[in-house]
C-alpha cells in the first residue's frame, strides 16, 4: 500500500505494524499539531482490529474528524455496513489496483453530488 500511495503522488506516508500502534500514532500526530488528513486501515490487523481501531478513533474528540479509508479482503455486507456506520469515509475490498485506490481517496476529499 505504501508503494502504491507514493506512486500516485502521496509523499508523507506512514505505516504501523498493528492497530494499536496506528491509533497511538494518529493521536500523537494530532497532539503535536500535525494531524493526519487520511488514515488507510485494514479490517484485519493484529492487537486492535480495523473496526475497533475505527471505533476508538471516532470516539476520541481530538481525532474524530480524521478520514478513515478501510480496506479488506472481507466483503461480508455486515462488515462493510458496520465500518460505514462507525464512520469510515470509504471502503474498498481487496484486491485492487492503484487507480481504484486513487479514485476512492478522491471521493473522500472531493465528493460528487448526485
Amino acid at each position: 500500500m505504501r508503494i502504491v500511495l507514493k506512486s500516485i503522488g502521496f509523499s508523507d506516508v506512514y505505516s504501523a505494524a498493528n492497530g494499536q500502534q496506528a491509533l497511538n500514532q494518529v493521536i500523537h500526530e494530532a497532539n503535536v499539531g500535525e494531524p493526519f488528513d487520511l488514515v488507510i486501515s485494514d479490517i484485519n490487523m493484529p492487537i486492535l482490529n480495523g473496526l475497533a481501531f475505527l471505533e476508538k478513533l471516532k470516539n476520541n474528540p481530538h481525532i474524530s474528524d480524521t478520514h478513515v479509508f478501510m480496506v479488506s479482503t472481507r466483503s461480508e455486507l455486515e462488515i462493510v455496513l458496520r465500518a460505514i456506520e462507525v464512520g469510515a469515509s470509504n471502503y474498498l475490498i481487496k484486491s485492487f489496483d492503484k487507480e481504484k485506490i486513487r479514485q476512492k481517496i478522491m471521493q473522500i476529499f472531493y465528493p460528487t453530488e448526485d
